[in-house]
């Protein structure tokens, strides 16, 4: 759908003191309510915007077989890559003690709050977010090894 306007259709002039809004329609300077103004002129600027993400947008069936080949290639090379990263760390927190895993589990990956699991815990918040901070340095070091 092509746009209407263009930016020279929209401008302001001061007239004792206030704003007013002018566009043109019909080849016409025409002056219009703020809120009229402000609809129109967004409206050109998203269309605009669409028009430019439009331009990066690649349709798949027009490509050729061997750039569609590389595409799923780098596709499902990118899932082996998820799949290992998830590997190494279902690893690396197997070899965590219990409550490490516990809190790791309950904060990461069931989405308690740090406040909710420290309540539960009996702890104070402050030392939960303590232990917290340990357990992923020691993650962090025993991915680095392996």
């Amino acid at each position: 759908m092509k746009n209407d306007y263009n930016r020279y259709n929209f401008w302001t002039e001061k007239h004792d003191g206030k704003l007013e809004y002018y566009m043109i329609v019909e080849n016409k300077k025409v002056r219009v309510p703020r809120k009229v103004f402000l609809v129109c002129q967004n409206s050109y600027r998203k269309m605009l915007r669409d028009s430019e993400n439009d331009k990066n947008l690649y349709n798949f069936a027009d490509l050729s077989k061997a750039e569609k080949y590389q595409i799923n290639k780098i596709a499902e090379e990118e899932r082996i890559n998820q799949w290992y990263r998830k590997y190494e760390l279902n690893q690396a927190l197997n070899k965590l003690n219990d409550q490490e895993q516990y809190i790791i589990q309950e904060i990461f990956f069931k989405g308690h709050s740090e406040r909710e699991l420290a309540e539960k815990m009996g702890l104070p918040e402050k030392t939960l977010n303590n232990h917290k901070h340990k357990i992923l340095q020691k993650l962090r070091k025993i991915m680095a090894e392996n």
